[in-house]
């Protein structure tokens, strides 16, 4: 049987080859926890996942994205079992990625000199250099793309502050059609740290309700059909209205609640 040509199919065919089984999009209805939307780790059956992997669906999500831009210099802050790099890199075969892992635990430290290893055997163009963000970012930006990105995907210490540091850090590298892509951004809370920013460096920043996490991108120029993607993957006038009607059905009920309590 011949390698799979599907992405998806692909990216679970590199990790089975190499002894690891990977599981993605489980419905938390039947597996009863919603963490198992995200994608999982395992050898021998046993789970080896210390952090979790972009979603399936959020694969979908950048190769849309990806579809709408010529790529070439892909960053990528956050390597651990390297499944957005992976998943990067057969996205755009054109393109050169590179990540940046600090690799402080056993896990992901043992993984940067692995996916370099599976990315050779593979014939996919992926560097992964041990490496504090933003610390190091523009030193590696510097050597490894002259110091131009078009893509820069962030995934690294889900805090507000190190979202806005390894922002800031990246806008020098960027260019009017550099697509900024956030992982995580509504799962743990992070649109303060990008509005800031975006505020300091106006650009068009939007938030993407069909993707499990909450992914955002932010970027100067927007490219054509960039409205429908945003329609595709729930950034729309429509979308807001639905949130905005669920809010408000809440609080009116949290509102019952409360008099009902204090009757």
């Amino acid at each position: 049987m011949g390698t799979p040509t599907n992405i998806a199919l692909r990216l679970f065919d590199i990790y089975n080859r190499q002894g690891f089984q990977i599981t993605s999009e489980l419905n938390s209805e039947h597996v009863y926890s919603d963490t198992y939307i995200f994608t999982r780790i395992y050898q021998n059956n046993r789970s080896q996942t210390h952090h979790l992997g972009i979603a399936m669906r959020e694969v979908h999500f950048l190769e849309s994205l990806c579809s709408l831009r010529d790529i070439r210099n892909i960053f990528v802050i956050g390597n651990s079992f390297a499944f957005s790099t992976f998943a990067l890199a057969l996205i755009n075969p054109q393109a050169k990625v590179v990540a940046i892992e600090i690799g402080d635990e056993d896990f992901t430290a043992e993984w940067i000199d692995r996916t370099n290893r599976i990315a050779r055997e593979e014939g996919l163009n992926i560097t992964v250099i041990k490496g504090s963000s933003p610390e190091n970012n523009a030193d590696i930006i510097n050597r490894e793309f002259d110091g131009r990105i078009d893509l820069a995907f962030v995934d690294g210490l889900h805090t507000t502050a190190a979202v806005e540091a390894d922002f800031e850090s990246l806008i020098p590298f960027g260019h009017d059609e550099t697509m900024f892509v956030f992982h995580d951004v509504l799962s743990f809370s992070l649109t303060e740290g990008l509005s800031r920013v975006v505020t300091r460096h106006p650009m068009d920043g939007r938030v993407f309700f069909a993707t499990p996490s909450g992914m955002a991108v932010v970027q100067k120029t927007l490219p054509p059909n960039y409205d429908i993607f945003s329609e595709t993957y729930g950034c729309s006038a429509l979308v807001q209205i639905i949130i905005n009607a669920y809010r408000a059905a809440k609080e009116e009920e949290e509102a019952k609640r409360r008099q009902a309590l204090s009757a």
